[in-house]
Parts: structure tokens; C-alpha cells; sequence
């Protein structure tokens, strides 16, 4: 389809005769007849889409915040939904039979499969249910069952849409379907008639190098070996690396080509240096709520909390 190149998580709009699609930080649709791409809203970096009826299009624009909802003509988005205290993302929304619910996906940090829950929401009183944790990427289809990923098992569960409420036992579909460990992503679709198409694979984290960009774009790789990295910070000297990897904040020492893990206890992401290099701060889960903390470099001393937040809060400078 002319226009889409680069497009990523597309869907199909409910009378089928458009595609819905990310591009380049932005939410699109296009007729399936052929003709121009037309840009719908921003969306820096998406998780998940879906079709309100034939007006409006349900869609989470970042990895962090609340679903949006915006006019098939592009009017000004506005939030669906509001994060709950200890939620820092709303995605992979997904419209339910009618329109009049949405199904989707709430969790307290970006890693979201463990603390991932399944939430399923009125559009039109703004009710709520919460069907459970460590559970992700919903769809429901018309025999009446709402199909979810837990683990890389295709689970599905009888469930009412008019009253939000489950109405049986889970059953497991199928297996080893790839399912990403950073943002929940389950690689499946069914179609109305209910075929299933999926992707096969473990539940593994993407894995990443390290490497030097100067500023010509050219890239140097650096020695170490590929990990699930994340975040990765230069230290004020620029002699050092604080880098996420497995939830836990590790120093690479540029020049020993070396690795020290600074964090042991909860999950912890997004360091930060002090300007002064001496201290590095987390988003941590050590006591409850991802909370401030901070650590001296060195590794001594252990996790120091900075605040008394009962929301969740994450470092960026």
C-alpha cells in the first residue's frame, strides 16, 4: 500500500475498508481502495490501536500515560482513561463487541508482562473491572470469549461484554506464541470468522549493543556482549555506563571491559548520573510503588529512597 512504508501494528478499522497504522510518530489510517495516507494524531511511541465503531480510534501514543481517543477526522485527542496511583501505562487497547467497552492493559512500569493487568472499561459510564494479573494483550472475538497472553500461552475465558464480568473457566488455546517481555506485545490476530494467526517463539527480551555514535551517524560497536539493554547512561567522565538489563542496574567499565551490578533487591530502571558522578538514581519497586532511590556508583551503601510518593515516579535528569 503506497505510503506506508515503515509502518508498524496495523488494524483494521470495523466495516474493513480502512487500515489503521503507526508511522514515524504518527497514528494514520488509509483506504483500502487505494489513495493518500491520512494522518489521525501523534503518537511518539505507540503501543496498540483499536477501532471505537466507524467515528473514533482508541490508542495508547507512548510507552508511558493513558489510552487517548481521537475522531476518525483528526480532531483533538483526549484521554480515555486515567492511570490509577501505582499504573504508569494504559496500552494494547482493544475494542469490544457493539463498542461499548474496551479492553486493554494497565501496568506500574514499562516491563510490563509481570506486573501486567487486564482491565476492561465502559466507553459509555466509565465503569471498571479489573480481570487479573501477570496476564496481557487482549482480544475478544464474537463466540464470546476474551482471548489474552499469560506466559506465551494463548489463554481463553468466556466473558460477557454488556456486564464486564467473566463468565467461566480460562482454557489454554495454543503455545509458544512470541510474546515481548519489555511492552507486552503478543504476536497474534483473529479474525471475526475465528481464525487465528500468531507468531511462534519464546518469551524473550529483545536483545541489544552497545555502541558509540558520533555525530555523523557512523556507529562503533563496543566490546561487550549483547544483553536485553536498556537506558543506557554515560557517566559525567564519560568512563562509565550505567545500562538496565534483566530489571537491574549494572556500571560497564568502558575502559576494562568490565561489568559490576550495582542493584539487587526489586526491579529497577532508568539511571540516571549526578552531575557530580558520584551517585546514581533509579526508579525502584524495592519498597511497593516504583519510587526515587539512589545508590552510590561505587555499589556501597545499597538503595537509598529520596521520597515519600505514594504515585509512581521516574528519574529522567
Amino acid at each position: 500500500m503506497p505510503g506506508t512504508e515503515g509502518a508498524m501494528s496495523p488494524f483494521f478499522s470495523p466495516d474493513s475498508q480502512w487500515v489503521g497504522f503507526f508511522q514515524s510518530g504518527t497514528l494514520k489510517k488509509v483506504s483500502i481502495s487505494g489513495g493518500a495516507a491520512v494522518s489521525v494524531g501523534y503518537a511518539a511511541n505507540p503501543r496498540g490501536a483499536s477501532w471505537d465503531g466507524q467515528r473514533a480510534i482508541i490508542f495508547a501514543p507512548s510507552q508511558d500515560g493513558p489510552l487517548l481517543q481521537v475522531s476518525n477526522e483528526g480532531e483533538v485527542s483526549r484521554p480515555l482513561t486515567q492511570l490509577e496511583k501505582a499504573d504508569i501505562t494504559h496500552r494494547w487497547p482493544d475494542v469490544l463487541a457493539g463498542g461499548k467497552a474496551i479492553a486493554f492493559v494497565a501496568a506500574s512500569r514499562d516491563t510490563s508482562v509481570a506486573s501486567a493487568r487486564i482491565l476492561v472499561r465502559s466507553i459509555q459510564t466509565g465503569e471498571q473491572r479489573d480481570l487479573g494479573q501477570g496476564i496481557t494483550y487482549p482480544r475478544y472475538v464474537p463466540s464470546g470469549h476474551l482471548i489474552y497472553a499469560q506466559g506465551t500461552t494463548l489463554m481463553a475465558v468466556p466473558f460477557d461484554p454488556d456486564r464486564l464480568e467473566i463468565k467461566g473457566s480460562a482454557i489454554p488455546m495454543v503455545e509458544g506464541v512470541a510474546v515481548s517481555q519489555i511492552s507486552g506485545a503478543a504476536q497474534y490476530g483473529i479474525s471475526s470468522t475465528g481464525s487465528l494467526v500468531y507468531v511462534s517463539g519464546v518469551a524473550t527480551a529483545v536483545q541489544r549493543k552497545l555502541v558509540w555514535v558520533n555525530r555523523n551517524g557512523t556507529e562503533q560497536a563496543l566490546p561487550a556482549p549483547a544483553q536485553a539493554y536498556r537506558y543506557a547512561r554515560l557517566s559525567p567522565d564519560g568512563l562509565r555506563v550505567a545500562v538496565e538489563s534483566d530489571s537491574q542496574i549494572w556500571i560497564y567499565d568502558l575502559n576494562r571491559d568490565t561489568f559490576t551490578r550495582l542493584t539487587f533487591e526489586g526491579t529497577n530502571q532508568g539511571p540516571v548520573w549526578t552531575p557530580d558522578g558520584k551517585r546514581i538514581t533509579v526508579d525502584s519497586s524495592k519498597e511497593g510503588t516504583a519510587n526515587l532511590f539512589w545508590q552510590l556508583a561505587d555499589g556501597s551503601g545499597g538503595l537509598e529512597r529520596l521520597g515519600t510518593s505514594q504515585y509512581a515516579q521516574v528519574p529522567r535528569s
